[in-house]
C-alpha cells in the first residue's frame, strides 16, 4: 500500500456527502460505499490501530485509487450507492448485490384493468414504475391513501369471471369492482391515469380536479358525494405534505452535462439518469480551451462524447445551448433514431443536479492540478538523477533491490519497480534465497539479480517483453560498495548495458562504479526525494515478506517434531487440550482418552519451543 499516495488523496477529499468507489490497479471498481462525509469515511479505512475486518483489509490492500461522486444529502448517497452496486457488481460489496433493495410502485398498464402493486424488481413489461422509496413507511401510507382516493383493483381476479358478487374492498369503497362489470374500461382507465399523474408529482392538479367535482356535487345538493370528495382532498393533502414522490418511467432518460474550466484546462462531467435514477458519472478533460466560449466547448465535447456506441438520450441537460445547436440536434437525432432536445434549467431538480455536476467538476480540476504538479516533480527528480549519474537518457524504469534477514534466518530479497517516478506495485517481486547459507548479503543479492536477469533475458529471447522481459534503465541496490560489487558481477555475466548504482543508508549516498567518492544529492531536490522513496519502498517490501515468513516459521508446532504424531492427531490433541503446554502436562491416561490415540505417545521434550 502506497501510504504517501493515500495520505495525499485523503487530505484532499471533500467533507460533503457522496459515494466513494475504490479501484484496483487495472481501474476496476472493487468496492462502493456511501458517506455523510467522504473525507471522514474513506479515511477510516486507513486508521492505525483500528480493527479491520479481513474482507475490508483485503479490499484495502488491492485498492490503488478512490473516485467519488458528490450528492446533496445522505439519502441521495444511499440511493446512488444502491444503483451503482447493481450496475457494477463490485467484488467486495457482498451484502449489497441483491437487486431487491428498495421498493417501487408498479402500475400495470398492459392489463385491461390496471393494478397498483409493490415490487422490488424493474422489468421492461410495459408497466410504469415509481420510486425507489427509501422510506417504506411513507410509501405504505401513500398506498393506503391511494386506495381510498383512486379505488383500483388489487386482486388477481380477471374481469367477467365473477357473477353478481364483489369482494370486501368494493364494499369498503377501495375497489371499482371491474370483476363484476361495475365500471367501464374507459372510466377505469381515467382513474388509472389520475394515479399515474399523482405519482409523477401532479398532486395539486388532482386536488383541483377533486375540488371542482366537490363543488359540482354541492351545486346538485348531492352532499354525500361532496363529502366523499372532501375526504379524498384531505387525504391527498396529507400525503403531499409528508413526502415528495418522483417518477421512474421506463423510458425517462437524460444526461446532465456540466462544463467547468480553469485557465487553459476544462473538464466535462456527465451524470447519467436512467429510469429516474442517477446511475453514474463520467468525466473528460479538455485542453487548450482558454478564450473559447462555453457554447463552443459544449459543441466540441458533445460531438466527441456521443461518437461510437454511446447511447444518445432523448434529453441532454446543459448550462448553455451549444454553438450550432440546430445542426448538432440533427446529428444526434439521426444517431439516436428519435427526437433529441437540449434543456437549460433555471430551477428544480434538473438545475440542482447540474449544479452538483459542476461542483464535481471543480473538484476534478483541483485534483488534476495536484496530480500534474506531482507528475512535474517526479519528472524533475528523474532529470536531476539522470544528470547526477551522467546518463544519456532519462531512466524511465528503475528497479531497486534489498535483502532482509535476521542472523541468516529466512533470508529474502525484494525487487520494486518505479516507472516514470511512480511505483508499479503489480510488478514488484519477492525472492526466497535458495543457495546461500548463513549471513552473506552479497551472495544473496547476487542470487536475486542472477535469477532476475537470467529469466528476463530468456523471456526476451522468446519474444516476451513484459514482466521480467522488461529490462530496467537503472538498477539501485540497497547497500554500499560490497553490494554494488556483487551486482556488477551479474551485469558483467550477462553483458547488460544497464546503469547500476549502490545506495548507502547514511545520507542517501549514491555509490557509483569506478568512482571512489560517493555522490550526494541535494536534500531539498526532487532527485533526492525520489531516490529516498524508492529505497524506502524496497526496504518496506523486503521487511514485510521477511516478517511473514518469520511468523509462519514461529507458528510451527512442537507436535510436528514428535514421531508418530501426524496432522490428524495434532488436530485432535489441540482440540482436546487447547494448548501445547496442556498437552505436555497431561498424564498418559489423559492422553489415551483423546480420539485417534491408539497407543502411548512418546514422551515430550520440555526443552522444545513452539
Amino acid at each position: 500500500m502506497d501510504l504517501e499516495f493515500w495520505r495525499d488523496k485523503l487530505a484532499h477529499l471533500p467533507t460533503r456527502p457522496g459515494v466513494y468507489l475504490f479501484k484496483d490497479g487495472a481501474g476496476r471498481i472493487i468496492y462502493i460505499g456511501k458517506a455523510e462525509s467522504l473525507k471522514q469515511r474513506v479515511s477510516s479505512y486507513f486508521r492505525v490501530g483500528k480493527y479491520v475486518e479481513p474482507k475490508v483489509l483485503a479490499m484495502r490492500e488491492r485498492a490503488r485509487d478512490v473516485d467519488y461522486i458528490l450528492v446533496d444529502s445522505p439519502a441521495e448517497a444511499l440511493l446512488l450507492e444502491c444503483n451503482l452496486i447493481k450496475l457494477h457488481r463490485p467484488h467486495y460489496n457482498v451484502m449489497l448485490k441483491d437487486d431487491k433493495t428498495y421498493p417501487y410502485l408498479k402500475l400495470t398498464l398492459r392489463e385491461e384493468f390496471p393494478r397498483l402493486l409493490v415490487t422490488r424488481i424493474l422489468k421492461d413489461d410495459g408497466s410504469r414504475y415509481f420510486g425507489p422509496y427509501t422510506n417504506v413507511t411513507a410509501m405504505n401510507e401513500t398506498i393506503a391513501v391511494l386506495r381510498q382516493v383512486f379505488p383500483l383493483r388489487n386482486c388477481g381476479a380477471k374481469p367477467g369471471r365473477l357473477k353478481g358478487r364483489a369482494c370486501l374492498n368494493h364494499h369498503l369503497g377501495q375497489c371499482l369492482a371491474p370483476c363484476i362489470g361495475n365500471v367501464s374500461r374507459a372510466d377505469y382507465g381515467k382513474v388509472a391515469e389520475d394515479v399515474a399523474s399523482f405519482l409523477q408529482g401532479n398532486g395539486e392538479g388532482i386536488k383541483r380536479d377533486l375540488q371542482e367535482k366537490m363543488a359540482r356535487a354541492a351545486e346538485r345538493l348531492d352532499y354525500e358525494a361532496a363529502a366523499v370528495y372532501r375526504d379524498r382532498i384531505a387525504d391527498i393533502h396529507a400525503v403531499l405534505l409528508k413526502q415528495k414522490i418522483t417518477a421512474a418511467e421506463a423510458k425517462g432518460e437524460r444526461d446532465l452535462i456540466a462544463l467547468c474550466r480553469d485557465g487553459d484546462e476544462a473538464v466535462a462531467v456527465c451524470f447519467f439518469i436512467r429510469q429516474g435514477r442517477l446511475l453514474g458519472r463520467e468525466h473528460m478533460f479538455l485542453s487548450h480551451v482558454e478564450g473559447q466560449p462555453l457554447s463552443t466547448l459544449y459543441r466540441h465535447f458533445l460531438l466527441s462524447f456521443y461518437q461510437g456506441d454511446r447511447v444518445v438520450p432523448p434529453e441532454i441537460v446543459v448550462s448553455e445551448i451549444p454553438a450550432d445547436g440546430e445542426t448538432l440536434i440533427t446529428v444526434l437525432r439521426e444517431k439516436r433514431g428519435g427526437a433529441v432536445r437540449f434543456t437549460v434549467p433555471s430551477r428544480g431538480d434538473k438545475a440542482r443536479l447540474l449544479g452538483l455536476a459542476q461542483k464535481n467538476g471543480l473538484l476534478l480540476l483541483d485534483e488534476e492540478a495536484r496530480r500534474r504538479e506531482t507528475g512535474e516533480a517526479e519528472a524533475r527528480g528523474l532529470e536531476e538523477l539522470r544528470q547526477a549519474l551522467g546518463l544519456l537518457a532519462t531512466p524511465r524504469r528503475i528497479e531497486c533491490y534489498d535483502i532482509s534477514n535476521i542472523q541468516g534466518a529466512h533470508m529474502v530479497g525484494s525487487m520494486v519497480v518505479f516507472l516514470d517516478g511512480k511505483p508499479q506495485k503489480s510488478q514488484y517481486r519477492k525472492f526466497k534465497i535458495k543457495t546461500v547459507a548463513g549471513i552473506d548479503d552479497f551472495a544473496a543479492l547476487g542470487e536475486v539479480l542472477d535469477r532476475r536477469f537470467k529469466r528476463g533475458l530468456s523471456e526476451r529471447e522468446a519474444g516476451r517483453k513484459e514482466g521480467f522481459g522488461h529490462l530496467p534503465d537503472l538498477v539501485i541496490v540497497d547497500g554500499g560498495k560490497g553490494q554494488l560489487s556483487a551486482a556488477l558481477k551479474i551485469r558483467a555475466k550477462y553483458g547488460l548495458a544497464i546503469a547500476f548504482v549502490g545506495l548507502a543508508k547514511r545520507e542517501e549516498e549514491l555509490i557509483l562504479p569506478e568512482r571512489e567518492e560517493s555522490l550526494l544529492l541535494t536534500k531539498e531536490g526532487p532527485g533526492y526525494h525520489l531516490v529516498q522513496r524508492i529505497r524506502d519502498e524496497a526496504h518496506r517490501f523486503a521487511i514485510t515478506f521477511h516478517r511473514a515468513l518469520r511468523q509462519k516459521g514461529q507458528t510451527k508446532s512442537v507436535l510436528e517434531e514428535i514421531p508418530g504424531i501426524g496432522p490428524k492427531r495434532q488436530k485432535a490433541l489441540l482440540k482436546h487440550f487447547r494448548t501445547v503446554k496442556a498437552i505436555e502436562n497431561a498424564s498418559e491416561e489423559e492422553l489415551a482418552l483423546v480420539e485417534t490415540m491408539n497407543r502411548r505417545p512418546p514422551p515430550m521434550s520440555t526443552s522444545s519451543s513452539v
